[in-house]
């Protein structure tokens, strides 16, 4: 550990202050979003989100919808250009 002229450690503290403030804003962030997560349309919109990620037929549909959407444009940006 270094330390500074006058014989105070460097490097502890700015971790320790670092660190404790970074567990504050997880914990702010986390008593912020409980109270969205647990409400009734955020409980039915995560269960649709849910079914959606396991039914491969749909996902499959999606991916695709989006790569041709993607492909358009794209072919659209050449175009203006």
């Amino acid at each position: 550990m270094k330390t500074a002229a006058n014989g105070s450690r460097l490097g502890t503290d700015k971790i320790m202050t670092t660190q404790t403030e970074e567990n504050v804003v997880i914990e702010k962030t986390g008593n912020f979003a409980t109270p969205f997560s647990a409400e009734p349309d955020m409980v039915s919109i995560r269960q649709r989100i849910d079914t959606f990620m396991a039914d491969e037929k749909a996902r499959g549909q999606y991916e695709s919808v989006m790569a041709k959407g993607q492909a358009l444009n794209e072919k659209q940006q050449r175009s203006c250009r």
